[in-house]
């Protein structure tokens, strides 16, 4: 299991800068199932099947707030698992949500781009890692910090960072598995 802090920014697009869209990098579909666990409301639990250019991949996430802290930051606990054991955990899946994504790196910074196709929405993020509690502080810092590209900004309809309504475990939509 690989435990990172992951400290983020989010936006609403009107869409997709140009330059990402002349950029002929593959997407990724996502598709993303979230089991509510009523002992540990705060705590998101998540499985991932990411298909890119012809392989998929399966992943568990256990998402954490920080406790008795303003950060925007989360703990994030990821395992990369089977195929059977996705299938076994969206059984007990209740909510989904699929999207394309495009990454795109500018000045330095990895920007992920997505469409979701449950609805009409696309958003990007700004993701940076803090490796302990330490580091919490200055990277928030660094990420508040960091200024918006001009190409964002002309289809920039608002920041949405910290608003619990633009998760991505808030936005999915009922699932019923059988």
């Amino acid at each position: 299991m690989n435990t990172e802090i992951e400290i983020e920014r989010k936006f609403v697009l009107r869409e997709i800068p140009f330059e990402v869209t002349r950029d002929l990098t593959p997407k990724s579909v996502i598709t993303q199932f979230y089991i509510e666990d009523e002992k540990e409301p705060e705590k998101t639990f998540r499985v991932r099947a990411t298909s890119y250019m012809n392989e998929t991949t399966f992943v568990r996430t256990i998402k954490t707030p920080i406790k008795n802290s303003d950060s925007i930051g989360q703990y994030e606990d990821e395992e990369v698992i089977s195929a059977m054991d996705f299938i076994g955990y969206i059984q007990k899946a209740n909510k989904k949500i699929t999207k394309t994504r495009s990454v795109y790196y500018i000045d330095g910074n990895k920007w992920e781009f997505d469409i979701f196709t449950d609805f009409d929405l696309i958003m990007c993020e700004l993701e940076m890692i803090a490796k302990n509690d330490d580091e919490i502080e200055e990277v928030e810092k660094k990420l508040l910090n960091t200024e918006i590209p001009e190409s964002i900004q002309k289809v920039l309809i608002k920041e949405v960072t910290g608003d619990r309504e633009y998760s991505n475990r808030s936005m999915a939509v009922g699932y019923n598995h059988v």
